[in-house]
């Protein structure tokens, strides 16, 4: 709305567009962050939806006993580090299950 109109109206109604367009602009700046979003290459998956995470966020797992486990991909390297030493079991070829010492 041009300033002319704006200054025309009440000024609760003038109050009330301002908050408005600031408002508009806090959601313009979230559907941004979405865009990007969607650009990602980590997810979280819960059951079958697959959930869009920062590009490249690092994950990480804690156990109750405070060991954990951080993982993160770089140049189609999967980089894991653990609190404490990691043991990497092969399950198959494509598949392996990795535990932290206690």
């Amino acid at each position: 709305m041009d300033k002319e109109r704006l200054e025309k109206l009440p000024k609760w109604a003038q109050e009330e567009i301002n908050k408005l367009e600031i408002e508009l602009e806090f959601y313009k700046n979230k559907v941004l962050e979405m865009s990007e979003i969607n650009k990602t290459n980590t997810f979280m998956l819960i059951g079958e939806d697959k959930i869009p995470l920062v590009n490249s966020a690092e994950i990480e797992f804690v156990n109750d006993k405070r060991t954990n486990i951080r993982l993160y991909m770089r140049n189609n390297e999967l980089r894991i580090f653990g609190s404490q030493r990691i043991n990497i079991e092969p399950r198959a070829t494509n598949s392996c299950f990795i535990t932290v010492e206690e």
